[in-house]
């Protein structure tokens, strides 16, 4: 029985780590496509005519567009080591091998680690993406109620345009805190070993 509730709650843990990584991807690739579009739109404008506030535009978003490749190579390089481990728990869990298992625990705990500093800011960047998602959807109902739509088809197109931002909005903000509950284990699970490694250092030196 414990056996089996140690293998659940790692699967959990996984999931929770694979879908702050996914989010994050789907985050940067919107950043990406949303800054690339002001940097396009507002070079367009600088040629017909100079305009200071047209290159202020265009300067932010190249750099928006700059930043957000490199948000999405780091998180798919924190993706590509989570993958790995995915494909070996595939394989123990078919065999129910309680030996690796426990080592691929040991594995996330030390992913974790070796990417606490950049998970710590993937975690900020997606409850600002969250927040973001939630505020569009506020002002796009906001919108639709101060500009009654024409038709129903209109109206509906905004309800579900703001169904979808608040969708994606409360995803953004509910990951990271649920990922916090696992990052807490993957701590203690740290302390612990550390803690190990040093009474197996004080008892070498003791011999």
């Amino acid at each position: 029985m414990m056996e089996m509730d140690a293998e659940k709650k790692f699967s959990r843990e996984l999931r929770s780590f694979s879908s702050l990584a996914v989010i994050n991807i789907a985050f940067s690739g919107i950043a990406m496509a949303l800054g690339l579009a002001v940097a396009v739109i507002s070079i367009q404008e600088l040629l017909s005519g100079w305009a200071a506030i047209n290159a202020a535009a265009s300067a932010v978003g190249l750099a928006a567009f700059a930043l957000s490749i490199r948000w999405l190579l780091a998180v798919t390089e924190l993706f590509d080591g989570l993958d790995d481990i995915r494909d070996e728990y595939s394989r123990v869990k078919a065999v129910r091998d309680q030996q690796a298992l426990a080592g691929l625990i040991a594995r996330l705990a030390a992913h974790y680690r070796s990417n606490r500093q950049l998970i710590s800011r993937v975690i900020l960047l997606t409850k600002v993406a969250g927040a973001c998602f939630v505020a569009n959807g506020a002002f796009i109902l906001l919108q639709a109620a101060l500009n009654t739509p024409a038709n129903w088809a209109g109206a509906l197109g905004a309800v579900a345009a703001s169904a979808v931002n608040f969708g994606v909005g409360a995803a953004g903000l509910s990951i990271p805190h649920f990922f916090r509950e696992y990052s807490r284990c993957w701590e203690a699970r740290l302390e612990g070993i550390a803690e190990a490694e040093k009474s197996l250092s004080a008892l070498m030196e003791g011999e």
